[in-house]
This record gives C-alpha cells, sequence and structure tokens, in this order.
C-alpha cells in the first residue's frame, strides 16, 4: 500500500465497494438457487420424456417386425414413400429466470388413417399401425426438443452466474478486503507517527517553557 495515496476517504469507497459486491453476490446466491430449482425441474421432465422415447420406440419397433411378418418389406416401403410429408414446425423465443430460449411447436404429427396417402383397401392394418407408432414417437421427439434446448441454455446460465459468484467471493471481496485492510493499516501507523511528534514538539515545549 503507497502510504501517500491511503486516505479515509479511499477507505471509505472501499468499504461501499465491498458493501456493493456482497449485495451483488448474494443477489447472485439468490438467482443460481432459483436457476438450479428449475434446472432440476427441467432436467426431470427431460428424463421422463427419454424414459417415454424409448418406450415409443420400443413399441415402434415391434409394430414394425410385425408389419414386416405380415405385410412384407416392400409393402411397407411402399407404403413409406407415399406416406411421406413434411412436419410444419415453428420456434419462438421464451424466456425463464432471464434465460432465452427457442420454444419448439407445430400441428400434430399424428394423422389419420385416410390422411396418410396411400391406398386404405390395398395397405394391411399393421402398415397403419407401425405409422401410427412412428408418429407417435416423432411427436415425443419434437416435443422433447424444447426441453432439452431449455435444458442446455439453463445449464450455460448457471455455470455463468456461478463463475461470477466464485469471483466475488474468493478473487474481487477478499481483494478489496486486502487492500482495505492495508489502508486502514496504513492510516493507523500515520495516527500514531503524527501522535508521536505532537507528543515529542509537547515535550520540547515543555522543556523550553521551563528553561525560560
Amino acid at each position: 500500500m503507497d502510504r501517500a495515496m491511503a486516505t479515509r476517504t479511499e477507505l471509505l469507497a472501499l468499504r461501499a465497494q465491498i458493501e456493493r459486491a456482497a449485495e451483488g453476490r448474494d443477489l447472485l446466491r439468490d438467482k443460481r438457487t432459483e436457476l438450479l430449482a428449475v434446472f432440476r425441474d427441467v432436467a426431470d421432465a427431460v428424463l421422463a420424456e427419454s424414459d417415454a422415447l424409448a418406450e415409443a420406440g420400443a413399441r415402434a419397433s415391434q409394430a414394425l417386425a410385425r408389419a414386416e411378418a405380415l405385410a412384407g418389406r416392400e409393402a411397407i416401403g411402399s407404403a413409406g414413400l407415399t406416406a411421406k410429408a413434411e412436419i410444419d414446425l415453428a420456434a419462438r423465443e421464451r424466456h425463464v429466470m432471464g434465460v432465452s430460449f427457442a420454444e419448439i411447436t407445430g400441428a400434430p404429427v399424428g394423422r389419420p388413417r385416410t390422411a396418410r396417402g396411400y391406398s386404405l383397401s390395398g395397405t394391411p392394418v399393421s402398415v397403419d399401425e407401425v405409422a401410427g407408432a412412428f408418429e407417435g414417437q416423432l411427436q415425443l421427439l419434437v416435443k422433447m426438443a424444447t426441453e432439452e434446448l431449455r435444458l442446455r441454455r439453463l445449464a450455460r446460465e448457471l455455470q455463468k452466474v456461478s463463475r461470477r459468484v466464485n469471483a466475488l467471493e474468493h478473487i474481487i471481496i477478499p481483494g478489496l478486503l486486502h487492500r482495505a485492510r492495508a489502508t486502514r493499516a496504513t492510516l493507523d501507523e500515520r495516527e500514531r507517527e503524527a501522535r508521536f511528534v505532537r507528543q515529542r514538539l509537547a515535550r520540547r515545549k515543555h522543556a523550553a517553557g521551563r528553561l525560560a
């Protein structure tokens, strides 16, 4: 600490900075706690949707195996080419705890048998079951996409907030405290020196008065 720079004004300014930094740290801690609660809820939802997606995939695979056994791969392939269609999806920005993410929405993926484009009389029911099973799986994928996007954004925000909390706790506030203690020590030392000088001058004045 440069003795020439140590002033009471600087000490007061350092104390004010410490107070503001501590308030900012506390606010960020609260935000981190709230973000973590939301993150856990979304993570639970993603896990549940992952389980549902795995079950839907298993059902679709079973339906496909049955259809191949009953109708043959050629019939399934032909129906699949005929039923091929685009999925109309849209994304809009949403905000949770100040975190933005894209919410994916769209029309239901599932279609009635009459809307798949292939011949109703010439297509076995087992092929319809395959189409319905895979459409259901795709619907779950669309729903899960939004939750995964939100989970990733929340994870990034949690990391950012945690870095700021750690910086305040372990770097900024300790640094300010060190500077404040050094300034306080310098001011105390300067005060002791000034008091010593005043005492010496008083003794000399007293001695000079006795000799006069």
